[in-house]
């Protein structure tokens, strides 16, 4: 990973979106700490639904389904909640 004041990262912008849309991760300095990261579009989307996925895995939502063996398909059970709730409304 590269590193690059700010100052440095302004004149040579063009070349540093270029780097890092080959895939180099180049991290932005000013006064010798990290401000801002430049990367690949489709490794920060990815590292952003990593993150959503481990966050909902770790969730005590998700976790009270794990040990449901009679929940082979989560759809199927969604829809037959919805149309329970939508006859109550009806």
């Amino acid at each position: 990973m590269s590193q690059v004041e700010l100052r440095e990262a302004k004149a040579q912008l063009e070349q540093l979106v270029e780097r890092a849309a080959n895939g180099e991760a180049i991290t932005i300095l000013k006064n010798n700490k990290p401000l801002a990261q430049l990367g690949p579009v489709t490794s920060l989307e990815h590292t952003k639904a990593e993150g959503l996925v481990q966050t909902l895995l770790e969730s005590p939502i998700v976790g009270l389904w794990r040990d449901r063996d009679d929940l082979e398909d989560s759809t199927a059970f969604a829809r037959q909640l919805r149309e329970k709730a939508q006859r109550r409304v009806d």
